[in-house]
């Protein structure tokens, strides 16, 4: 049967490949407006054609591009203000790099929880009025019969403007007019500080700053959101008790992204406005970004966000401010890791993620595979051994004691030889217990100095040293790039030298 299929298959692919066909292209679509930048050619058509689509899309690409000509001659063909689009088409209107987009503003407004499986297609929309992105804009607007409704949808056009906007006058007449600034307008929206951290223009952070927005304002991830799950295999990711300071430096800057430099900027500019407005700099928060299991990093700061980036990529413009306005580079999170050790942090668990995917489907290929169940069962083993293994590396990276890791990796090594009869994590949990830390003898004065560093993969980044003699400042240079720039094969030689120099295993002379 399977034959005849793939044969069928083929005999179809190899018809349709001959078929000749003429791809149409609509003009009146958000994404042909878009790309048509010849305002009067559209024009003329809006007064010609009775097409509605034509009128509503030239009305949102003018009013969202900031061509004011053609949303003009959109209103007087009769496009409605209030008409709203749906999201599957705000993609069209995406720009590039990681500002703010009419699908991002839609998310804000209304992000729904996986738990919710009800048709969101009639609540994921937008109306074309939370377009407008200047005074200018809102005028028309209001011209040609724009109401809002009630005080809730003065309050969404206020949020909207600060996310998206790029004037802020627009923010000063909407408040005029008696918007409020609300953290959430709807009850599933985004909250607006972290919106407004993530994608808005500095112009408008410093409007929502003089409207009464909190410097400090905290926010946390919806509880629905912090569990993603791939084939049963756990993946968290979410924040609590954030601030905006803690979100500029999950910025986007890395090659990937075309406007890196511009929104790399930005978040220096936004990181200047907030700690003059008195943002602290050392605030607190707690983040999760673990794989397999939960692990909250309680006590992180915006620095080591700052350190841990955006794919593969720090912003260290940011982490040079952050550093100048007071922020403590000696900070250790609740896992009793440093702001530079955050570098790659990401990647590895991503990685550690990946391996686990993997793991989870060689188990499965396993009960499905009877007549090689001792091949299959030994891989499985092999590749729960390696998993371990990988984990012990990423734990180490945080500082872990490497005799406590290594009776947990082995009890763990012990436990799946054995099926989980040997007990072996168990054992190694009570055998591990805190034990004070010796205070080495007081030596020369400390040195500080900030080292830049270049991985191999072209992260870069700088290291906030203290040390006390140069042998020591020598091995603390190779620790922090090996562990930054994720060098697992280096780990252990580092610690060791790290040991022979510092007295400490990552360094810390004392």
């Amino acid at each position: 049967m399977r034959p005849l299929l793939t044969f069928t298959l083929l005999l179809a692919t190899a018809w349709l490949a001959g078929c000749e066909t003429t791809p149409t292209v609509n003009r009146d679509s958000l994404r042909a407006l878009r790309s048509n930048t010849n305002d009067a050619q559209v024009i003329e058509r809006l007064r010609t054609s009775d097409s509605a689509d034509l009128r509503d899309n030239a009305l949102a690409v003018g009013l969202w591009d900031q061509r004011l000509d053609l949303a003009r001659a959109a209103l007087a063909a009769g496009a409605g203000p209030r008409r709203v689009l749906p999201y599957q088409q705000l993609a069209q209107l995406r720009p590039a790099g990681d500002g703010p987009s009419p699908t991002r503003l839609a998310d804000a407004l209304f992000l729904p929880p996986p738990t919710l499986r009800e048709d969101l297609s009639q609540r994921r929309v937008v109306p074309t009025h939370l377009f407008a992105r200047n005074l200018a804009a809102l005028n028309l607007l209001l011209e040609h019969g724009l109401k809002f409704a009630d005080q809730d949808a003065l309050d969404e056009s206020l949020y909207a403007a600060l996310i998206v906007g790029q004037d802020p006058a627009l923010a000063d007449r909407l408040v005029a007019m008696g918007a409020r600034i609300r953290l959430r307008p709807r009850p599933l929206s985004e909250p607006l500080p972290r919106m407004i951290a993530a994608f808005a223009e500095p112009a408008m952070l410093q409007a929502a700053l003089r409207l009464g927005l909190d410097p400090n304002a905290r926010f946390s991830s919806d509880p629905d959101w912090r569990l993603s799950r791939t084939k049963d295999v756990p993946y968290y990711a979410y924040q609590v008790d954030y601030t905006m300071l803690h979100i500029l430096g999950l910025r986007d800057t890395s090659p990937g992204n075309p406007a890196r430099e511009r929104d790399g900027a930005q978040a220096v500019a936004s990181a200047r406005l907030l700690v003059a407005a008195g943002a602290d700099v050392n605030a607190r928060a707690t983040r999760v970004l673990s794989a397999g299991r939960e692990f909250a990093r309680h006590d992180t700061t915006p620095l080591h966000n700052a350190y841990l980036g955006q794919n593969g990529t720090v912003n260290q413009a940011l982490i040079d401010y952050l550093l100048e306005a007071g922020a403590d580079p000696t900070a250790r999170n609740s896992a009793g890791e440093l702001p530079q050790q955050m570098t790659g942090q990401s990647e590895r668990t991503q990685q550690e993620y990946a391996q686990l995917l993997a793991q989870r489907e060689q188990r499965q290929a396993q009960r499905t595979a009877a007549s090689s169940e001792s091949d299959s069962g030994f891989f499985g083993r092999a590749m729960a051994i390696a998993g371990l293994a990988t984990v012990g590396g990423i734990a180490a990276g945080s500082g872990a004691d490497p005799g406590q890791l290594a009776r947990i990796v082995g009890g763990g090594v012990a436990d799946v030889l054995s099926d989980g009869r040997a007990g072996g994590i168990a054992q190694a949990q009570q055998q591990t217990a805190p034990r004070a830390v010796a205070q080495a003898p007081t030596g020369p004065a400390f040195q500080t100095e900030n080292h830049r560093f270049t991985c191999p993969s072209g992260v870069q980044g700088s290291v906030p040293l203290r040390y006390r003699t140069p042998q020591c400042r020598a091995a603390m240079i190779d620790f922090a790039q090996t562990y930054a720039c994720n060098a697992v094969e280096r780990f252990e030689r580092v610690r060791q030298a790290c040991q022979s120099a510092c007295g400490a295993p990552t360094c810390e002379q004392r």
